[in-house]
């Protein structure tokens, strides 16, 4: 099909990996065919337009009623055949109008909702959104294997559920590493070993397991730097000043992208200490960064990277040994820059924005055949 025209909505009010992996799909895209739809003013849309992408603001709150008909609108101006939703309120609004628009809808989950909110309320709820308009969906993504064994779970057909992980392209020469930087930005002791986590604070990233680690860590120069903004991050300021860790363990707020992977690369230690995930971007950009990981072995992490070849995985929760992989880091850079390179030619030769782009057209083009189907 020519002329394909794809509209990503992505109304999600804080920035996340899902968020990084709308706006890498949208840049391997020919620019004419895909635009994105986005809360006014959030930080996806403040990215989006800084990189010059087609972008549309159709609200300022997910919970706009009047989002449907901004959506309906804008489709029928601009001749969009296939709407992208990346969240369930997303889906939510977009299944109301796809078959009256006349476009195909397909599904991209970048996590499972259950177990990223720990089966509480608000995940049930999700679930409940993403069961209750399967039927007015023409095709899933899965970007874990994980995603996609829970969505064959639910009497779906193979044919309605394609696996596309997460890719990343980056020229690493072009961030610069400064450590000393790092340290006068966050108040750290120039001798101070760091590690560096990036993602929501949410239950999900496991930064309270993280925290503990720190203080039972062996190194008292190892200090932490967490990147990002959510709902824990009361709870994570009163956890770490019960552990007396103020001036080791910082929490660093939302950074725009380039900053973000400047930090990064700065750092000494990528963590990832995940209790549920999907094929985290982040890890991507730490290992083509050139930075030791340690990661929990969960969800799609250990297709990312596998245990002691190009990471030191351990069990999601199990702080004492979080605490051990990234001592044992610090401890062995040899070792730590062995690892490091050998994940960062893994990632570059498997997971490449070429190959996600191709997949993900494909199963564009599969679920406007799909539609077609269903309505005649």
């Amino acid at each position: 099909m020519t002329n394909l025209r794809i509209l990503i909505v992505d109304i999600s009010l804080r920035y996340g990996g899902s968020n990084s992996r709308v706006l890498g799909l949208m840049e391997s895209f020919p620019p004419a065919s895909i635009a994105l739809a986005a809360l006014d003013k959030s930080p996806l849309m403040r990215q989006a337009v800084a990189m010059n992408l087609e972008v549309y603001p159709i609200a300022r709150h997910k919970i706009d009623p009047r989002i449907p008909f901004s959506l309906l609108r804008l489709i029928q101006q601009k001749g969009f055949q296939v709407l992208d939703v990346q969240n369930p309120q997303s889906k939510l609004w977009s299944s109301f109008i796809s078959r009256r628009a006349g476009a195909a809808l397909v599904s991209t989950l970048n996590s499972w909702y259950e177990a990223e909110y720990e089966g509480n309320l608000k995940g049930r709820i999700y679930q409940w959104i993403e069961r209750m308009t399967t039927s007015r969906t023409d095709m899933f993504i899965a970007v874990s294997k994980d995603i996609q064994v829970h969505l064959k779970n639910q009497n779906l057909s193979k044919e309605m559920v394609v696996l596309i992980p997460n890719a990343v392209e980056m020229n690493q020469d072009s961030i610069t590493a400064d450590s000393t930087w790092l340290r006068n930005r966050f108040d750290l002791p120039q001798d101070s070993r760091v590690c560096t986590a990036v993602g929501r604070l949410v239950w999900a990233k496991g930064y309270k397991h993280l925290i503990r680690a720190i203080a039972q860590s062996n190194d008292p120069r190892l200090c932490c730097v967490i990147i990002g903004e959510g709902r824990q991050k009361k709870e994570l300021e009163e956890m770490i000043k019960q552990n007396s860790l103020q001036e080791r363990v910082k929490l660093g707020g939302f950074q725009e992208h380039l900053q973000a992977l400047k930090i990064l690369k700065s750092s000494d230690i990528f963590v990832m200490p995940s209790l549920s995930e999907g094929t985290p971007i982040s890890l991507l950009e730490g290992a083509m960064l050139g930075i030791p990981i340690v990661a929990s072995r969960i969800g799609g992490i250990p297709q990312l990277v596998e245990d002691r070849r190009h990471a030191l995985l351990v069990e999601p929760g199990n702080e004492t040994e979080l605490a051990e992989a990234i001592d044992y880091l610090l401890q062995h850079p040899r070792h730590a820059t062995q690892l490091a390179k050998e994940a960062r030619d893994h990632v570059a030769n498997n997971f490449s924005r070429q190959a996600q782009q191709k997949a993900t057209q494909a199963a564009y083009l599969k679920a406007i055949e799909r539609m077609h189907k269903k309505i005649k």
